[in-house]
């Protein structure tokens, strides 16, 4: 078991490092090029949180850690942040337990892709990223319902990210519960992230 043990992770670890140059931020000038004029601002990009259910912890902080409020479940969370007419995975975030959601990954993460956008650049995601303008982090979310036309153009563009994660879902190892234990919660959050990565790589290839 270990022998197999030990070829999965350097298999896992090789397609990591070889792969992970495919989700990159791209430039400026490719952004722009990839944009839609929106209202009053420029949009070069759509996020989203992904969750994937994973198994329980027998220690009770790591449970609580783990547990999703939201999902009714234990999962681990990441966001992606998608281009607007490419639809290219632009950037995942690293994982993060359950009880911390998508807000709270897009404040924690911004110094890892936020930051290297342009003033002039915005984004849009769904309610779970309300208030985050208010900050600084240029994320418009859902106008009001009624305003059907503005509400159906706005759906329109964050459908795309939508199925960026659902093609990422097709693989069963971002699909299926992680049948890894919560032992470490350093360590599985690395895997996972890996996963991901590899995936949303080829995911861009096909793209």
């Amino acid at each position: 078991m270990k022998t197999i043990y030990n070829i999965k992770t350097k298999t896992v670890d090789f397609l990591y490092n070889n792969l992970k140059h495919f989700i990159s931020l791209q430039t400026l000038e490719w952004r722009l090029e990839n944009s839609i004029t929106f209202g009053y601002g420029i949009y070069t990009f759509l996020i989203d949180g992904a969750e994937q259910p994973v198994t329980g912890s027998e220690n009770i902080l790591l449970d609580t850690k783990f547990y999703s409020v939201k999902k009714g479940k234990h999962t681990i969370n990441t966001i992606l942040v998608v281009s607007i007419t490419k639809k290219k995975i632009l950037y995942i975030s690293p994982s993060f337990p359950g009880s911390i959601n998508d807000n709270e990954i897009t404040k924690k993460t911004k110094t890892n892709w936020f930051d290297f956008l342009n003033v002039m650049e915005n984004g849009m995601g769904d309610s779970g990223f309300d208030g985050l303008s208010n900050e600084g982090i240029r994320i418009s979310t859902p106008p009001n319902s009624k305003n059907y036309e503005l509400y159906s153009l706005f759906s329109k563009y964050r459908v795309i990210v939508e199925n960026r994660i659902a093609d990422c879902k097709d693989w069963r190892i971002c699909k299926d519960q992680l049948r890894l234990k919560i032992t470490n919660s350093e360590e599985i959050l690395i895997e996972h992230h890996k996963y991901w990565t590899i995936v949303a790589a080829f995911v861009n290839l096909n793209h």
